[in-house]
């Protein structure tokens, strides 16, 4: 965001600013939100277990 920023460095407002944001911050969530993470499915499903072999009971 610095880095952006400071390429732009003159600013009419604060508005301005905070759509900046709004639109850097808004592509960073589409990215992050379209990465497959692995192992997740298992997880997702509940087919995954923390301690493979061990069965805790009440």
């Amino acid at each position: 965001m610095k880095r952006r920023i400071k390429v732009i460095e003159v600013f009419p407002d604060e508005g301005s600013v905070e759509r900046l944001l709004y639109l850097i911050l808004k592509e960073l969530n589409e990215r992050l939100n379209s990465r497959k993470l692995r192992g997740f499915n298992e997880i997702e499903f509940g087919n995954y277990h923390a301690f493979p072999g061990k069965i805790f009971t009440q």
